[in-house]
Order: C-alpha cells, then sequence, then structure tokens
C-alpha cells in the first residue's frame, strides 16, 4: 500500500506541490536501489532550490580574492539574514522550497538543502548532516585544501571538523568547539542526494503538529499546508523515507554512542536555552 502510494500518488500529485516544480522523479525502474532513488529525488528537488537561490541572490561563485572560508562565511551569513529577517514569523512554510521561497526563509533542512546546492555549483563536494543525531541539519563542504567544515545556516555558524569514523556502518565526522551555538560533537552523515529523506520524514512532523491543537498556530498552519498539499493522515511518511533512502540509519538512536550524543547535546542546548 504505503509503495503505491508513493510511485502512483505522492510523487505524481504531492512533491509538486512541496517544490513548486513540474518535475516528477521516475523512481519505479530503481525500488530497492536506495542511492538511485536519492538520485531521482534530488535531480526533481535541485530546479526548486536553483529557483530560490536565484530569487534571493545566493553567491554561487567563490571571487577570486575570497578564501575558502570567506566564502563559506559570506554565503551562510546571507542565509541566516535571509532568517532573521522573518524570524518572528515562524511555522512551517520555511520547510518545503515552494512555501520557503515564498517567504524567503528555510529552516534547517531545505536550509542546508539550499546551501549544499549553492556550494555544489561552487564547485564544492559537499555533505549533508544531522546532528542531535536527526534533531537538526547542516552542510558539510571540503576545502581545497582537503579539510572539511561544519556549516549551519540556521544559526550562521561554522568550525572546522576535527576527524571521521564510522559507527555501526553509519559515517561520522567529529567537532570541537566551545561555541554555544554548536551544541553537537558527532555529526552522522550522508550525501547530499540522500537528504531528500528529510524533505519526505519532515512530513511526518508536519502531520504530528497538525495532530496537536496545543501547538497553537503551528498547528493551525500545519493543518493548512496538510490542505494545500493533498498530504494522507494515513501514510507512514517519515518510515517510508528512512526504510526506502536511508536504511542504513534504521535504529541508529538505538546505538550506544549515538545515544549518548543526544543526551550530551541537549543538555548542552538546554543549557544555553532553559525554556527548552
Amino acid at each position: 500500500m504505503d509503495e503505491k502510494y508513493f510511485q502512483e500518488i505522492f510523487f505524481q500529485k504531492v512533491w509538486p506541490k512541496l517544490t513548486g516544480i513540474e518535475n516528477i522523479p521516475n523512481i519505479n525502474d530503481v525500488q530497492g536501489n536506495p542511492e538511485k532513488i536519492a538520485g531521482r529525488l534530488w535531480e526533481s528537488l535541485a530546479p526548486a532550490l536553483d529557483a530560490y537561490i536565484t530569487k534571493y541572490n545566493l553567491p554561487v561563485t567563490k571571487d577570486a580574492r575570497q578564501t575558502d572560508d570567506e566564502y563559506f562565511s559570506a554565503l551562510v551569513a546571507k542565509m541566516y539574514q535571509l532568517n532573521e529577517r522573518v524570524a518572528g514569523h515562524g511555522g512551517w512554510e520555511n520547510v518545503w522550497p515552494k512555501t520557503a521561497i515564498e517567504i524567503g526563509a528555510t529552516n534547517c533542512a531545505l536550509g542546508s538543502q539550499v546551501l549544499g546546492r549553492a556550494l555544489q555549483k561552487a564547485g564544492y563536494e559537499v555533505e549533508f548532516g544531522m546532528p542531535g543525531p536527526e534533531s537538526h541539519a547542516v552542510a558539510l563542504a571540503k576545502k581545497s585544501d582537503g579539510r572539511k567544515v561544519y556549516l549551519d545556516q540556521a544559526n550562521g555558524v561554522m568550525v572546522d571538523i576535527a576527524g571521521e569514523q564510522s559507527v555501526h556502518g553509519v559515517k561520522a565526522y567529529r567537532i570541537e568547539t566551545d561555541n554555544k551555538n554548536i551544541p553537537f560533537r558527532l555529526i552522522p552523515v550522508c550525501s547530499l542526494e540522500k537528504s531528500t529523506a528529510a524533505t519526505v520524514w519532515n512530513l511526518a512532523s508536519l502531520r504530528k503538529s497538525a495532530a496537536s491543537p496545543r501547538e497553537g498556530r503551528f498547528h493551525t498552519q500545519a493543518l493548512k499546508l496538510m490542505d494545500r498539499f493533498g498530504l494522507d493522515w494515513k501514510i507512514p511518511y517519515g518510515d517510508w523515507a528512512k526504510r526506502t533512502i536511508l536504511p542504513e540509519w534504521k535504529g541508529l538512536l538505538r546505538r550506544p554512542e549515538w545515544k549518548k550524543e543526544q543526551e550530551e547535546s541537549t543538555a548542552r542546548i538546554r543549557a544555553t536555552n532553559p525554556s527548552i
């Protein structure tokens, strides 16, 4: 039932409403291949990211006089400033290209995809990270000297990667910093193409908000978007995204290393923001 829904309804009718682009991905002939499915979805999503980049004039070329760090910093700052313009707006419109381009702001997941796409166009190798784990999203870029950097446009910060390791088959980067806006220390990463899993599984969060009147304006906004996008209340969007696009992350939060990272990063966040 789920596979039929995604093949015949979701990508035909819902996906274009999320992206604002009539570029429907065909994944029917690549079932069972997460890399190819992610690649098809990214090819379909990229024009929507390009539209955001063009409308809001994000720099996709490094000036010859700029260092990598200077270019990264300028790009992150531009996106952070765009978000700050509507900081009081809040809500769900900044999660998907169609609505984000209307308000001129992106959340962490979409923003990292836009950032990653801009960096790709500038010639950099880029990965997608979900620190927390899976509670936030960032982009990771490779500098011309081979070093890698953590780029968080949602908080306007960046820091060099301290090291790399594999945690139960999941690639991860370590960071060491005193910056209070970077509470994470171990970042699970995937390809930029596989970031499309977040595009789909965020619909599960939207539906949860729509089902909870206690969330006030977020609930009202979520209800409107559920209707606007034509979402199905019964479809497990999150389960499908993980199973189909990021199967290697299945059970990630049950692993002791990731549970420890989640507990420690949450404690750092609460120490900085006691109301959370």
